[in-house]
């Protein structure tokens, strides 16, 4: 508990380095707080409600709750050190995001159009899905994806 950040109450402190919690005062002193969900999120209790780590751990840090939704930006949802926090809007959060499980290229934003027999290139854009152009191979519509990601999504891109 080095480097531990008291919450405004004193009671949880959170460890931005390590992204973990701990309790300051009690017969719980020093113990780890928190445990992961279904969803892979860590979930504690804070001042009698279950909230998000990662909400938390932006309050602890900045002062106030987040007005946005938290991205992971490694995607690994446990790990709530501060570096690996940033506000993100909903489109943003979901462009972090890796490839569907139904995706049959091995490329995200690229499949097989059969009709035309060619490779697809999509991207979505807030709610818009644009086309990017067929391709002969599957690694030029990976290039149109991935030119776009970077244009349109910037630092919240992910390619895999």
């Amino acid at each position: 508990m080095i480097d531990c950040k008291p919450d405004t109450l004193g009671v949880i402190g959170y460890s931005p380095s390590t992204g973990k919690f701990f309790c300051l005062k009690g017969k719980r002193r020093g113990q780890e707080l928190g445990s992961v969900g279904d969803g892979g999120y860590v979930r504690l209790s804070y001042r009698g409600k279950q909230v998000a780590a990662h909400h938390l751990a932006w309050r602890i840090m900045t002062g106030r709750w987040p007005e946005q939704e938290i991205d992971h930006i490694n995607r690994v949802r446990h790990d709530n050190r501060f570096e690996n926090l940033r506000l993100a809007t909903r489109s943003e959060n979901s462009q972090n995001g890796p490839k569907k499980s139904t995706n049959t290229s091995g490329f995200k934003g690229v499949h097989w159009h059969k009709r035309s027999r060619a490779w697809v290139a999509r991207i979505m854009v807030e709610r818009d899905e644009i086309h990017l152009g067929s391709f002969r191979t599957r690694e030029e519509a990976y290039a149109a994806y991935v030119a776009a990601a970077k244009e349109f999504h910037g630092e919240f891109h992910c390619l895999d």
